[in-house]
This record gives structure tokens, C-alpha cells and sequence, in this order.
């Protein structure tokens, strides 16, 4: 009932607020350790349109992706160029006057870029690289959200759905593995006072690596705390338990893994309209390899600092990941990454900067660089 009624709304509603952006980049990708360089064009486009009333809400996004690429030196590992589709829909409606369901459903499809450099990279792949940099993958996720808040303070929230991510077609699926499964999560939320608040999460999640008949489910239990310390500085903390149960036509794998964050941000105000924020976080995150299908454990360490002034963001960041257990314990890598960006108008903004990662996994074995100016417009409107 929930997707006749949004999109009713979406398509009756007598405002309907309509977005489109424009996104083009213009890249220098190097790998000096191969003395290999290619030089990319990507163009991103961004079309949406949202319709909200009292008792609810439907949301349609569309984002296609081009992306050129020409060698300029050398032997690049791809140099073809690729096309995504990428589609969100989320339909919102209030059952009663502190309860909603909300139903979102994601498509992702074409070739993408999972070359260390890349930001189209999937969370579940985490650190390890797959063998070429260019893979045809095809991602659904669709997902219904129950939340209710028992008080201004206390808020439950709980979530089914399904999702299938991996390769397509008989080479995609040789270097990433279709994959697909059910997932469920159950989360409370507690904001003690005004500055602490308390979390817990359950989820679970079966996955079925149907390349070499492998299921794998992995359950989990989080504790977290937010807290702001004073008015510049917050801080986090996440501690838990996940267990991973993998099994096929041969063996079955078990395994036990602790995961956790900690976290802190200051904003510093220097002036009129000028701030400094800084970061630094570390994670050890459980996961089923996205690979194998076996358990595997991650620890990153991430750390940012930016200042704005106006119209002007300059950001500096690093961040260093390492599977500490797993099929490919001991993988790493390193990614160093600075940009600045200036909002000429509403609708206008510019962007400039620079990446290197490094890697010690095969065929992306050390250094990539990255130079790169992208251009952005924007606008809203109603109709």
C-alpha cells in the first residue's frame, strides 16, 4: 500500500519540488611505479523529483555516469571507457503521529572503477582490490524502515529488506562474485541529556555467493555513545560482537570478531564565517568478504582537517586500512587526499585537487596519483 500511496503523492501533490546537477571532472591518473599515465573526462548528471505533504513523503532520483578515458603514456592496466545508471526511490508514509514506513529501493548498474583510486568502490570490498580495475557490476538494494519514537528521547527503529551486489554477465561475475541475500536490523536510541546519547544495534545478514555455492550469514550486537564534550569538541565510541558462520558443499567455517570505534571532531570558529574542523576516528569493522565469502576484519584509521571561509573549503585527509584477519589478512593501503573548492554562486561551484593511494595487492602494487578539476551546477525549483 505504502508505494501506491507515495507515488499517488509523489504524482497528485500540488507542489513538486524538481533538482537537476551537472557534475564534470577532468582527471590525470598516473601509476609512476609502472610509468604508466591515462587522462579521463567524467560527466555525472543528477535529476530528481520530490513531493512531500503531512502524511507523507516520495522521493525519485536518477543519476547517469560517463566516464572517457585515453592513455597518455605507457601501458595503462584499462583504458575503456564506461557508462553507470544509478536510481533511488523512497517512499515515506506517517501511520500514526510519531510512527512512519519508509521503503527505499537503490539501483546501481554498468562498468565501475574499483582501481584503488576510485570513490564508486563498494563498503563490503573494503580494502582488498579485485584483479583488473573495471568491472561490469549490477547492485539492488531495497529496503522498509519501521521507526517509532516512545518519547522525544527514546526512538526504536527497525529495517527489512534484500540486496544483490557482485559482477554481471559471465566476466563480471569471474572477478566479482554475484552475491545477493536477505539483511535485517533492529536499532534504539536514547538521548540521555543534551549533550550524551546511547545506542544499540542488532543486525543480521545471509548472503549467498552463488559462484561457488557458498552462504554466509553474519550476525552482530553494537553498543555506541555520542557525547559533546564542550562546544568544540564531540566524541563517539562504538564497542561490540559479530559472528561470522560461513559453509559450502565442503566445510564450514565459524568465527568470533570484535568490532568498535572512537572518534573525535573539533570545530574551532577563527573569525567571521571562518571555521577549522579537525577528525580523527579508528574502526575494526567485521564483514564477509566480499570475495570469498569467508569472515574477514578491518582496521582503519582516518584523520581530516578543513577550513572554510565563505564561499572557500580547503580539506587535507588521510587514511590508512589493514585486514588484520581473514583470506587476505595483511592487505593495506594508504590513501593521501587534499582539495579545495570555491561556491562562485548558488548554482556554480569549482573544485580542484589531488589523491595518491598506495597498495601492496597485485596487479596495483605501490603508488597511483590523481590531479583532478571538476566544475558543478546546481538548481532547484517547483512545479
Amino acid at each position: 500500500m505504502i508505494p501506491a500511496v507515495a507515488s499517488i503523492g509523489l504524482l497528485l501533490a500540488e507542489t513538486v519540488v524538481w533538482t537537476a546537477e551537472a557534475d564534470t571532472q577532468f582527471r590525470s591518473r598516473s601509476e609512476p611505479a609502472a610509468h604508466e599515465a591515462s587522462g579521463e573526462v567524467e560527466a555525472r548528471g543528477l535529476f530528481g523529483l520530490a513531493a512531500e505533504g503531512s502524511e507523507g513523503r516520495a522521493a525519485l532520483n536518477w543519476s547517469p555516469q560517463v566516464l572517457l578515458r585515453e592513455g597518455l603514456y605507457g601501458s595503462p592496466l584499462d583504458t575503456r571507457n564506461s557508462t553507470q545508471q544509478n536510481g533511488r526511490l523512497e517512499l515515506r508514509e506517517r501511520l500514526a503521529p510519531v510512527t512512519f514506513l519508509t521503503s527505499r529501493t537503490s539501483l546501481d548498474w554498468g562498468l565501475t572503477d574499483l582501481s584503488p583510486l576510485s570513490a564508486q568502490r563498494a563498503p563490503t570490498l573494503g580494502v582488498v582490490l579485485p584483479s583488473i580495475p573495471f568491472v561490469r557490476t549490477l547492485g539492488i538494494n531495497s529496503q522498509l524502515e519501521l521507526s517509532h519514537a516512545f518519547s522525544r528521547r527514546l526512538q526504536l527503529s527497525a529495517s527489512l529488506g534484500v540486496q544483490r551486489s557482485g559482477g554481471v554477465g559471465h566476466d563480471g561475475v569471474q572477478v566479482v562474485p554475484f552475491q545477493a541475500g536477505p539483511q535485517a536490523s533492529a536499532s534504539l536510541a536514547w538521548a540521555a541529556d543534551r549533550n550524551n546519547s546511547l545506542s544499540l544495534l542488532a543486525a543480521g545478514s545471509e548472503t549467498r555467493f552463488f559462484s561457488f555455492r557458498r552462504t554466509s550469514i553474519l550476525s552482530s550486537l553494537q553498543a555506541g555513545w555520542k557525547t559533546r564534550a564542550t562546544r568544540e569538541i564531540s566524541l563517539d565510541a562504538l564497542a561490540g560482537v559479530a559472528w561470522v558462520r560461513s559453509a559450502d558443499a565442503e566445510s564450514v567455517s565459524k568465527g568470533v570478531y570484535f568490532s568498535g570505534a572512537a572518534g573525535a571532531v573539533l570545530e574551532l570558529p577563527v573569525g567571521a564565517q571562518r571555521i577549522v574542523r579537525g577528525s580523527l576516528r579508528t574502526v575494526i569493522l567485521p564483514a564477509v568478504d566480499g570475495f570469498t565469502g569467508l569472515g574477514t576484519e578491518t582496521l582503519r584509521f582516518d584523520a581530516s582537517t578543513s577550513f572554510s571561509a565563505g564561499s572557500l573549503d580547503m580539506t587535507v585527509s588521510a587514511s590508512r586500512g589493514r585486514v588484520v584477519r581473514g583470506p587476505y589478512a595483511g592487505a593495506s593501503d594508504l590513501r593521501l587526499e587534499a582539495r579545495c573548492e570555491w561556491a562562485a554562486s548558488r548554482a556554480w561551484s569549482a573544485e580542484g585537487g589531488a589523491s595518491a593511494t598506495q597498495t601492496n595487492q597485485l596487479p596495483f602494487v605501490g603508488w597511483q596519483s590523481l590531479l583532478f578539476v571538476r566544475f558543478r551546477w546546481n538548481a532547484t525549483g517547483s512545479i
